[in-house]
């Protein structure tokens, strides 16, 4: 019996090892091809997001983002640039503006700090949950 329980001990622990041992083989691996062309939608903001995935721990992104006012002209943001991508998260800063990308499941979450510095019109923000309507980017280069 005391063979049996050491067996299973040792087992636990082999098992546990593998299972560590995966996760991090897995960590910078995206959740699947983030390759597209992105959208958030909503009453006065029409945002586009394309990405190409250049290598495992690089992607190009270029970010339009539009608020749409009661006037002819809209205010926009734009942002092109080739940034680090590490466990689904790509993160882009230019001075004091910081703009974060988490990937998963064809949806991109955008997340922003100092804004204002970033570059963009008014009240124009890019935060949201963009998702993939297509796995071709649109790239203007």
């Amino acid at each position: 019996m005391k063979k049996l329980a050491l067996l299973f001990k040792l087992f636990l622990v082999i098992s546990l090892f593998t299972i560590t041992i995966t996760a991090q083989n897995n960590k910078d691996k995206p959740t699947s091809n983030i390759t597209g062309h992105y959208i958030f939608k909503k009453s006065n903001v029409a945002n586009q997001l394309d990405i190409k995935h250049l290598n495992s721990n690089k992607i190009k992104f270029h970010l339009t983002a539009i608020l749409i006012t009661g006037s002819d002209s809209p205010h926009n943001g734009e942002i092109e640039a080739e940034i680090e991508l590490k466990d689904n998260v790509a993160v882009y800063k230019e001075g004091s503006c910081k703009i974060t990308l988490k990937f998963s499941n064809n949806k991109v979450q955008i997340a922003e700090e100092n804004v204002d510095d970033c570059g963009f019109g008014a009240y124009v923000t890019a935060e949201g949950i963009y998702t993939k309507k297509s796995n071709k980017p649109i790239f203007s280069k």
